[in-house]
């Protein structure tokens, strides 16, 4: 095959997968329209299980996973359990700030013939000529921070040259200068709660009771 052909082949290969994404793109947020309606509806229901969990917003713009929960959420949770979610939380941030990267990358590729012969090896997988898997210094991996604003806002996360998945905790949910420790736990309730309030609002888009547990048992 000539290098025109192949490289026709791959630009064709490229559009094919970022109509993908873009199908992809659609649907997350036609799912996340219908879950704020259903959000919205689940509030302003007299369900009394509800006072347990505390409200969870998602926003994701294929950049930035943010979520955000009230201070009234912090008791009633095994610390190990709260170890495993928040690694589970960031762990899928991290999955999906890789995302981000690549569908920004592959974007570029599609106007920039020097990041067309970049990403040949790892593309042409798609063609089912190439090893499937780029070199591993292609997706840079995560650098976990801390920073603490002005105004006592901490952020615990992940960081993706430019691009970041962090948890927010609002200064009135601690002093982090006297407790930084506590300002360690809070972060993992913070997960915590944002987790079980998307868990609940999952069982009850099917139609069953909340399954969330405080202090280990049903409540």
């Amino acid at each position: 095959m000539t290098d025109a052909a192949d490289d026709a082949e791959l630009q064709q290969a490229l559009r094919e997968f970022n109509d993908h994404l873009c199908a992809a793109r659609a649907e997350m947020h036609a799912n996340m329209a219908a879950f704020e309606v259903a959000r919205a509806d689940y509030l302003a229901s007299p369900n009394p299980t509800f006072h347990r969990y505390v409200s969870a917003k998602m926003d994701y713009d294929y950049r930035i996973v943010s979520f955000t929960i009230d201070d009234v959420a912090l008791a009633g949770y095994d610390s190990e359990e709260l170890s495993e979610i928040v690694t589970d939380v960031l762990r899928r941030s991290a999955q999906h700030m890789r995302d981000a990267l690549k569908e920004q990358t592959d974007t570029l590729c599609e106007s920039n013939e020097r990041r067309l012969a970049e990403f040949r090896e790892g593309l042409g997988a798609l063609l089912g000529k190439r090893p499937s898997e780029p070199p591993a210094s292609r997706v840079p991996e995560p650098r976990v921070f801390e920073e603490t604003s002005s105004d006592g806002q901490i952020r615990l996360g992940l960081r993706f040259a430019g691009d970041f998945a962090f948890c927010r905790i609002a200064p009135s949910a601690l002093d982090a200068h006297k407790a930084p420790r506590l300002a360690e736990r809070i972060v993992r309730l913070h997960a915590a709660a944002h987790v079980r309030a998307v868990r609940d609002m999952e069982a009850f888009l099917s139609g069953r009771p909340p399954t969330g547990k405080a202090n280990g048992t049903d409540q």
